[in-house]
């Protein structure tokens, strides 16, 4: 739970952080970085900041406004952490009247997977530190758009899933595949391309980066690699003569 009216962005990025760094963080030290660097004030985080302490504790992320639900759950199937903003009575009333009379975001949750054991009425399951039995909630998915289109679709979510997944293998995360399967295939009778495009996104997430030259060609590598030819030149010299060489490179 949320210790103030106003730290559930600094909550949703607390868990998140705990779940990449495998630390525990407090609530007040996120509230220290987070108001010493203007992204928390008495009337909560500007969703432009929500994120800022995720990349502070090297968890690099990224935000969409305007998203669509597709989007939304491909970052869920791929493991990723997500973070949206919400109308929190829509969420803890279900009023019709909130349509109505208010129509603005005021609460950020951390929305922590989908639930389809019951095919026809999939859920979305949070963590919402401003209810105290906000721990792995689960609301209807068309009952969360609502709340969730008052943000404006806005949510950041993690760049990568956390390092260790093993607790995810039972919920059907395949390491190989680099996705939540159950989600994948419930979904991609939904929405057409969606199973391509997640495996576009894996695929370019485990492409190798090029080396730089400068670690390519070490001393050490140059030394094996000259040692190596069958008829290495610096066979015929002595270990100072071949020392001044490879100073000289």
């Amino acid at each position: 739970m949320q210790t103030t009216g106003f730290t559930c962005a600094v909550q949703a990025q607390r868990g998140i952080i705990e779940a990449f760094t495998g630390r525990h963080v407090s609530e007040a030290e996120l509230v220290y970085h987070a108001t010493a660097n203007g992204w928390l004030t008495d009337q909560g985080t500007h969703p432009e900041d929500v994120g800022k302490l995720l990349e502070l504790y090297g968890v690099p992320c990224h935000c969409r406004l305007g998203a669509t639900i597709e989007e939304l759950i491909g970052e869920l199937a791929l493991g990723r952490k997500v973070i949206v903003g919400v109308d929190a009575d829509e969420l803890w009333t279900n009023s019709p009247l909130n349509d109505f009379f208010d129509q603005a975001a005021d609460h950020a949750i951390w929305v922590t997977g989908i639930d389809l054991r019951d095919p026809a009425h999939p859920k979305v399951i949070i963590n919402d530190s401003g209810d105290p039995t906000g721990a792995g909630k689960a609301y209807d998915l068309s009952l969360f758009i609502d709340a969730w289109e008052d943000s404006g679709f806005h949510y950041v979510a993690t760049d990568s899933p956390p390092p260790d997944m093993s607790f995810a293998l039972d919920d059907g995360f395949d390491p190989i595949q680099g996705f939540f399967k159950p989600i994948v295939e419930y979904f991609s009778n939904i929405f057409s391309d969606f199973r391509n495009a997640l495996e576009l996104q894996v695929a370019d997430s485990r492409s190798t980066a090029i080396p730089e030259l400068g670690a390519l060609f070490t001393d050490t590598a140059i030394r094996s690699f000259v040692n190596s030819l069958s008829d290495s030149p610096l066979t015929a010299m002595n270990q100072s003569s071949v020392d001044l060489l490879f100073r000289a490179i």
